[in-house]
């Protein structure tokens, strides 16, 4: 990451002229925890939602930047491997059912014995 999040929490906030009891409160954290906060280089995401709506900034845009910086994905091949996947997945899960209710069936065989 090219820039502390935590510091730029700090400065906006700062901005904001609310003091920090208060911004703790609207956050929902303790007043001891902006300290922790301001000093990160990464956050909660529900957190993170919370102090952009009370400081009125939108943290985020700062992650969609870096995102430039990466080539497009072929999105075709990338779903069809995922597919693919999922397919094998989902047969496995089936033939673990399938067991699973054998196992069911073979115990309550027994309990009726």
């Amino acid at each position: 990451m090219s820039f502390s999040l935590g510091k730029l929490i700090e400065e906006k906030f700062q901005e904001s002229r609310l003091t920090k009891t208060k911004f703790a409160e609207l956050i929902h954290t303790s007043r001891s925890h902006l300290y922790t906060i301001f000093t990160r280089d990464d956050i909660n995401t529900d957190q993170l939602i919370r102090i952009s709506q009370v400081l009125k900034y939108n943290f985020f845009q700062h992650f969609a930047d870096q995102f430039n910086q990466y080539p497009p994905r072929n999105e075709t091949v990338d779903q069809g491997a995922e597919l693919n996947e999922q397919q094998h997945r989902i047969a496995a899960l089936e033939q673990e059912n399938t067991y699973l209710k054998e196992i069911n069936n073979l115990l309550k065989e027994k309990l009726e014995k």
